[in-house]
């Protein structure tokens, strides 16, 4: 675990583990954010839609990542670009693609980070998208456009 800052939120990227693991890590999670907010990110799918592709997905293993979601009371950041954040990078009908990367907070979180959002990146090197999270309250000014007096 890391601090963001001087925000005092954890910050935690969960991986591949099963929904077992989640049920325990969320019973620790619950009793930290009664006084901090959390957010972190997670590979797994929340329904069939978000999978493209011949490869079949498990459809208890789907629904079980959503209870914990639910049990856990972490909402869905969304996002901004490309529908899908994974890629095995075949052509044609060998080619899958997926929504597996996705960021999660606990409704304190959202609180205290009311504008944040979520940019998908491409990232040429991995077969995954990188997650930007942008929490500025206010417009991003980019280094070019900055005003001159």
């Amino acid at each position: 675990m890391a601090f963001t800052g001087e925000s005092l939120a954890f910050m935690v990227t969960l991986r591949r583990l099963s929904v077992l693991v989640l049920r325990l890590y969320c019973s620790i999670l619950v009793t930290l954010v009664t006084f901090l907010g959390w957010m972190g990110d997670f590979n797994e799918i929340t329904q069939l839609e978000e999978k493209s592709g011949r490869e079949d997905r498990n459809v208890n293993q789907i629904q079980g990542f959503r209870e914990v979601l639910l049990d856990c009371s972490l909402q869905d950041l969304g996002f901004v670009g490309g529908e899908f954040t994974w890629s095995n990078k075949r052509d044609h009908q060998a080619l899958v693609r997926a929504h597996l990367d996705r960021g999660v907070a606990t409704g304190m979180w959202r609180q205290m980070f009311t504008s944040a959002s979520i940019r998908h990146l491409v990232v040429s090197s991995s077969d995954h998208m990188g997650l930007l999270m942008d929490t500025t309250s206010g417009p991003v000014v980019q280094p070019g456009n900055r005003r001159r007096k």
